[in-house]
């Protein structure tokens, strides 16, 4: 059986927070083709979004020559983490496509598709840098996508009584 410590090296990771806040704002173009109405929504968009950058490593450090097979004794781990939470804004363009599907009574039902791109703004780059009490250092370097986009598509009921 050979001496082996698992585990070992060094991870950058980065992750989108749970909660986007966003809002937009545009006009809504209506055109009837084939009896029903058909709605182009085109907006200006903003987006805030919190990222994590998390940097891990870890290793072990060989103190002298080990005594046996299984002595792991002659080994110190390092171990140096790094959390960094930052908050970015962008704006961009969105784009919705909606056509009314049927009409119960007063209830008006459409589908929609929408797709949203938004460009991060500010300096998006960043490096985090960790030590231990030894002087050992690890460092990480992100480089996030400026560019964001979102899509969706559903089911939308209006209510929409009749005129007399």
């Amino acid at each position: 059986e050979e001496l082996s410590i698992p585990g070992q090296g060094s991870r950058a990771r980065w992750q989108l927070n749970r909660y986007v806040y966003s809002a937009g704002g545009g006009g809504a173009f209506t055109l009837r083709l084939f009896e029903r109405a058909f709605r182009i929504k085109p907006s200006v968009e903003w987006v805030q979004v919190e990222q994590d950058f998390i940097g891990v490593t870890r290793r072990a450090l060989k103190l002298r020559s080990p005594s046996g097979r299984t002595d792991l004794t002659a080994f110190r781990e390092i171990e140096l983490t790094k959390v960094k939470t930052k908050s970015f804004d962008g704006i961009g363009a969105g784009l919705e496509l909606e056509v009314d599907t049927t009409r119960l009574g007063p209830i008006q039902s459409s589908i929609y598709a929408t797709g949203r791109a938004y460009r991060l703004l500010g300096t998006l780059d960043q490096t985090l840098t960790a030590s231990n009490e030894f002087g050992e250092t690890a460092t990480w370097n992100f480089e996030p996508e400026r560019w964001l986009f979102r899509a969706g598509v559903g089911f939308r009921f209006r209510w929409l009584p009749e005129a007399d």
